[in-house]
């Protein structure tokens, strides 16, 4: 028996069948390689290693992580809000995928113009909107599933009749915070339609993902509630505040001009991603930006005139 084979049937959920498998997808999603993650961890390999076809919800970066993700099993993908020019040029919004006779619709499920997820964000919304409307999109599809990403956090939970999968995330949502676990999903179909889900660790690739925390979480409550267990702030404490009376103003920037910010900042970041260092300190970052030449003579006073209490 290979080793892919060892670990898919040690993933399997308990009350499945090994017989009765229709189909196994792997779904994987915000990997942003390489800008936030130099490679795939290897333990991918294992996980997805017998896969029918892998799913990827969005913010991939570069688009060669499909070849990476090919090599594995055939891969179908969309782009997310916060991925290369390349890939939103590339990869659509939405895909829709049918096996054992459901449908599954992929989407990262940010909203198309930036301009309404910025709207979104910075509304209030009633306890559980966010995945009452991913569901209605579900519905629009006629999918009984709906996988996605974009929180960085891990989900499942049947909305309104429609099961949502976030696999959870490789890489952090932006450039000042580090992934706590990197985690994917296998979604298995029954031979009757009926789904399975099971999430895992990647530094702990041959069992369930299974921490109290997120077990004993209300699975259609606030993502928000789960979001500190998967994210932390790589920024010394001192800095955290000023970076954040910043980045109200550096979030308003189009692409263009967010792009070397982040770029500077994902330089300082590597050393706190690969372990080798705990923070990034405010006088990393201000030397960072008053050497940067990169950057609009405006935008580098505006950032160091933020960072200075």
């Amino acid at each position: 028996m290979v080793e892919s084979e060892v670990s898919w049937r040690a993933l399997l959920p308990a009350d499945m069948p090994a017989e009765r498998v229709a189909a196994r997808f792997g779904l994987i999603s915000d990997t942003h390689l390489p800008e936030r993650c130099p490679a795939l961890p290897p333990s991918l390999d294992r996980v997805f290693g017998s896969v029918d076809l892998i799913l990827h919800a969005g913010d991939l970066g570069e688009l060669s992580v499909l070849d990476r993700l090919g090599a594995l099993a055939p891969v179908v993908a969309v782009h997310g809000n916060d991925d290369t020019p390349e890939a939103q040029r590339e990869l659509p919004y939405q895909q829709v995928i049918a096996a054992a006779g459901q449908r599954i619709l992929l989407c990262h499920t940010h909203h198309p113009d930036p301009a309404d997820e910025e709207a979104w964000r910075r509304r209030s919304h009633p306890p559980g909107a966010a995945f009452a409307r991913r569901a209605a999109m579900g519905r629009r599809a006629g999918a009984s599933i709906v996988a996605y990403g974009h929180s960085h956090v891990p989900v499942v939970a049947e909305v309104e009749g429609v099961w949502l999968v976030n696999p959870g995330a490789i890489a952090p949502a932006n450039p000042v915070t580090r992934m706590r676990y990197q985690t994917v999903a296998l979604l298995y179909l029954r031979d009757d339609g009926a789904p399975f889900v099971v999430h895992v660790d990647l530094a702990a690739p041959d069992r369930p993902f299974a921490p109290a925390f997120w077990l004993e979480h209300e699975r259609r409550g606030a993502v928000s509630a789960m979001a500190p267990h998967f994210t932390e702030s790589i920024l010394e404490p001192a800095l955290m505040p000023l970076w954040l009376r910043a980045w109200e103003q550096v979030r308003t920037m189009p692409d263009e001009a967010r792009r070397p910010i982040n770029a500077l900042l994902c330089r300082l970041a590597y050393p706190c991603w690969s372990g080798e260092r705990e923070h990034v300190t405010r006088a990393e970052v201000l030397d960072a930006f008053r050497t940067e030449n990169t950057l609009p003579p405006e935008t580098r006073e505006f950032i160091l005139r933020a960072l200075t209490p």
